[in-house]
């Protein structure tokens, strides 16, 4: 098993914590694209937002996706916007990639606890961002292989994954 793996959903769904431990299980590399942009950028997602754009920011998002298939064994845990773009939903359709869902008031939970770099957060109330999550839900179903339950324990998240895999 050589092929990236790519997890997609809204913030707060569990990308990154759940991107780390499955990486450490398979002895793969981790990227968080978010974590990269704003290594890359020197300044913080919102700052990226607010000085130069989301049209600059989702264009970067995007051809940072598309340079992942330069790496080899590495999870790569994805921003929740990241299927905004036709060209990113028909990459990550191609790709193992898994729909970490999680119902809107676990997200939103974890999202007001740390809005520092979700932008979209400062500005949208939980009605807006609720209208948003079911915007995006169904083009995270067809950007995936398939969906994960991501409310229960990680063990079984993980191991949901990991059965799917064995079988491919």
């Amino acid at each position: 098993m050589d092929d990236n793996i790519y997890l997609i959903g809204f913030m707060g769904c569990g990308k990154t914590k759940i991107g780390k431990i499955l990486s450490k299980s398979l002895n793969y590399e981790f990227l968080d694209l978010d974590m990269h942009i704003q290594n890359l950028e020197k300044m913080s997602i919102s700052d990226i937002f607010n000085k130069k754009g989301e049209v600059y920011f989702r264009q970067l998002e995007s051809t940072i996706l598309s340079k992942t298939s330069n790496i080899k064994k590495t999870v790569v845990s994805t921003g929740g916007g990241i299927i905004l773009s036709k060209k990113n939903r028909l990459f990550l359709s191609r790709k193992k990639t898994f729909f970490l869902e999680v119902p809107f008031p676990f997200c939103y939970k974890r999202i007001i606890a740390n809005t520092i770099n979700r932008p979209l957060v400062k500005e949208k109330s939980f009605y807006q961002l609720n209208m948003i999550f079911n915007q995006r839900e169904t083009l995270y179903k067809q950007s995936s292989l398939i969906s994960i339950n991501n409310s229960r324990k990680v063990y079984l998240v993980l191991e949901d994954i990991q059965n799917y895999l064995n079988k491919t």
